[in-house]
């Protein structure tokens, strides 16, 4: 079994996105199980299969492989179990970035956190490259312990990129922080008005009452978090780009 693999990051993305959070997980444990890629059906380790998927029930794993049949994400035959490559996913799922970002056995059951901070450290990365030469792709190198500071981003953003609310994009993101996949501190600003004429404040610039907080009786809007990537031992996420077959 492998101790690491190298998965396409936008095609994983795009499997959330396409409501395939399930059958990744899956895929990515019989990859892990397959070795080179096939492997007896007969010899497919349950058990296994289980504690890197989370899912306890056979009945429930059996039924997401079946649907990775449907997907042809695997193929079988009257022996073996064959695990399609990351680039037939990539196609499928019509990825066009070849990034890829290194994974553990131990992530794919948290693998939805884990691509969030994935995410959050290619995107903090890419920008801090740019900066230094306009236009160029970011090197191929392991983040190095150094604190990351990308662009604030929100939950409505984060919502865009796995496709859903920015309620759930909320909730993700704390799961990924307990986790340690990420970090991020909160940004507030207190708001020159009175308690009185709040409401009005609100209406006019378009503020949800869930943004606004009292500290020492005074509002406070909350700003966009900023995440920081790489440092206080958080988990260090290694990318590299993938070879075209």
């Amino acid at each position: 079994m492998y101790k690491t693999l190298n998965i396409p990051l936008e095609a994983s993305q795009l499997a959330i996105k396409n409501d395939l959070l399930s059958e990744l997980k899956v895929f990515l444990s019989l990859k892990f199980q397959a070795g080179d890629g096939q492997i007896r059906s007969s010899e497919i380790d349950y058990s296994v299969l289980s504690e890197l998927s989370g899912f306890k029930d056979k009945r429930t794993i059996e039924k997401h492989i079946n649907t990775l049949l449907d997907l042809n994400w695997i193929g079988k035959d009257d022996t073996w179990t064959f695990i399609r490559s990351f680039e037939r996913i990539r196609s499928n799922l019509k990825a066009t970035s070849r990034t890829a970002v290194e994974i553990r056995p131990q992530d794919i059951a948290t693998i939805h956190e884990f691509l969030l901070g994935a995410k959050i450290g290619h995107s903090a990365r890419a920008k801090r490259y740019a900066r230094k030469k306009p236009g160029a792709k970011p090197k191929s190198k392991q983040l190095s312990g150094k604190a990351y500071k990308p662009s604030q981003i929100s939950c409505s953003l984060i919502g865009e990129w796995f496709g859903y609310s920015p309620s759930t994009a909320s909730r993700v993101k704390q799961r990924a922080k307990a986790i340690g996949y990420l970090d991020y501190t909160h940004q507030s600003k207190e708001l020159d008005i009175l308690q009185a004429d709040l409401s009005a404040y609100m209406k006019s610039m378009g503020v949800d009452r869930e943004y606004i907080f009292f500290h020492k009786r005074k509002p406070h809007v909350r700003l966009t978090d900023r995440f920081i990537i790489g440092e206080n031992d958080l988990h260090q996420f290694a990318f590299k780009t993938r070879c075209e077959l």
